[in-house]
Order: structure tokens, then C-alpha cells, then sequence
């Protein structure tokens, strides 16, 4: 039972009240921290990707050309591995 006026409000209740407040309060925390890290994960993973974006250029239409830009992906994908070690 929640009380509109916190002067009648006994002081069980009231700690109660805080306590539930304190418990939402630490997982909103929680659930920030957690978008933070997925927003550093995908912002990283997304300039990897433009980057090669910007190397590989458009896609190709060519079976030779698209054969290039795989072969440029792999080696793309084997210098960034060897990096992040």
C-alpha cells in the first residue's frame, strides 16, 4: 500500500518504499553500464567495417573482381586479428 502523504507514511513502509526505490535504481545502473559496453563494442566493430568499406569500395559485379575483394576481406580480417593480440 503506497501512502500519498509521506507524513502519515509509517516508517516500515517508508523503508520499504526506499528499499524498492534503491533496488530499481541499482539495476537502471546496471542496465546503463551494459548499454555502454555494447555501444563501445558496436562503435568499434562499425569503424572496422567502414574502414573496410572505404578499402574495398563499391561491391564488385565481376566473379573476378568479387574474388579480389574477398581475398582482400581475408587479409583484412588476419591483420586485424594479429593486431588486437
Amino acid at each position: 500500500m503506497r501512502y500519498a502523504d509521506p507524513a502519515v507514511t509509517p516508517p516500515r513502509v517508508s523503508q520499504e518504499i526506499s528499499e524498492d526505490r534503491r533496488r530499481s535504481l541499482e539495476a537502471l545502473v546496471e542496465d546503463l553500464r551494459e548499454f555502454g559496453e555494447g555501444h563501445d563494442a558496436l562503435s568499434g566493430w562499425l569503424a572496422q567495417k567502414e574502414k573496410m568499406v572505404t578499402v574495398l569500395g563499391p561491391v564488385a559485379a565481376e566473379p573476378a573482381m568479387v574474388n579480389n575483394q574477398l581475398q582482400q576481406v581475408k587479409v583484412s580480417e588476419v591483420n586485424r586479428r594479429s593486431r588486437s593480440r
